[in-house]
């Protein structure tokens, strides 16, 4: 029990630095770095749209492939 609050903590952690730097470095200066990340840095300077809207909307359907594929333990 205790590794697995440990894991959801990192975890935790470990995204929500990576969202103080997405959105502070790479979004405010219109850097394109690779994935849907990138796509919705894109998206945003040339259609307007919200990168964190389109990040959600574009995750939500690859979680599911994902776990229709590859299984729940993954």
């Amino acid at each position: 029990m205790k590794e697995r609050i440990k894991d959801f903590i990192s975890v935790t952690l470990g995204s929500i630095v990576m969202a103080i730097g997405f959105n502070s470095f790479f979004l405010e200066n219109n850097i394109v770095s690779g994935g849907v990340g990138g796509l919705a840095i894109a998206l945003n300077a040339l259609l307007g749209w919200s990168p964190s809207d389109f990040v959600l909307y574009c995750n939500i359907p690859l979680l599911i492939i994902c776990w229709f594929f590859l299984g729940k333990s993954v």
